[in-house]
């Protein structure tokens, strides 16, 4: 006799594990520290949307947390071979944008450590991410990077290092040295401020990703004959091209509004169109 179903308990934990998430409701100008990299029109939008219990992507963050398990195993038994406090630092930072408009950005991390010496004099900040391949990555994700930046600009760590774990091969790691930038802090302060201004006037943004990060007027194209492969700026924009992994094109293949966001694409093209072939009056 079969005392329960593993396929069952497991799903049945998942969407336990969840009911927090579900149940919490977002506050306009209140934005993550993890949305600063990616479109503004998602971010947007995920305001508006009531949070939904989704099976799989619960089990891509619980496969997730027990990476950065392992990896917090590992940094414990370094630390104590080395000698140095091992110290979890607050998981729930806030930095204040506006004080008057209530603007904030505020950082939950997946996995945030700090490493500090007995002496108190150095201190080392260690971001952990995993991906199905690292093969790939040659450098610190964009996204990430604007991620961190204010845990860096909020705890002063000395040094901060972001590092991908392989998700088929622990053995597989890769790390990267993060230093503070101001260019991407006042990124930050200035996208949040337009965000929450769209916020306040209930003004859709425009779709971020899609478009030429250089002009920011035309779309992008992408072109998988070349190595690697690329996206050229569209007219009427710049005719800019780009390393599609500069880019933020990628986002819109990840997007949980990908289809109420083209929707409303389709229409205002439609709309566009329709104007052009208004004829003038005589």
């Amino acid at each position: 006799m079969v005392l329960f179903s593993v396929v069952d308990s497991v799903h049945e934990w998942l969407k336990k594990r969840s009911e927090t998430d579900i149940n919490y409701r977002r506050v306009a100008g209140h934005f993550r520290s993890g949305e600063m990299g990616y479109c503004e029109r998602q971010v947007y939008q995920t305001f508006n949307m009531p949070e939904t219990f989704d099976l799989s992507r619960q089990g891509v963050f619980a496969a997730g947390n027990w990476i950065e398990d392992f990896i917090k195993t590992v940094i414990q038994w370094k630390a104590k071979e080395l000698e140095v406090d091992y110290v979890i630092p607050q998981r729930n930072i806030t930095w204040s944008i506006d004080w008057e408009m209530d603007t904030d950005v505020r950082g939950k991390a997946d996995f945030l450590i700090m490493l500090k010496e007995r002496t108190g004099a150095e201190t080392q900040l260690i971001e952990v991410k995993s991906a199905y391949s690292i093969d790939h990555i040659d450098a610190p994700l964009k996204h990430h990077v604007t991620q961190v930046m204010p845990y860096i600009k909020t705890l002063e760590p000395t040094s901060t290092l972001i590092v991908y774990v392989d998700k088929n091969n622990f053995s597989k790691v890769k790390e990267f040295r993060i230093e503070y930038n101001e260019d991407i802090m006042f990124y930050i302060h200035e996208k949040a401020k337009r965000m929450h201004a769209y916020q306040r006037a209930g003004e859709i943004p425009f779709a971020e990703a899609k478009y030429c990060p250089k002009c920011k007027v035309g779309k992008l194209k992408v072109d998988h004959t070349t190595r690697p492969k690329s996206a050229t700026c569209q007219p009427p924009g710049c005719g800019a091209i780009h390393r599609l992994d500069e880019t933020n094109l990628w986002q819109c293949n990840y997007c949980p509004v990908k289809e109420w966001c083209d929707r409303l694409e389709a229409e205002r093209e439609k709309q566009k169109t329709v104007k052009l072939e208004v004829p003038k009056n005589e």
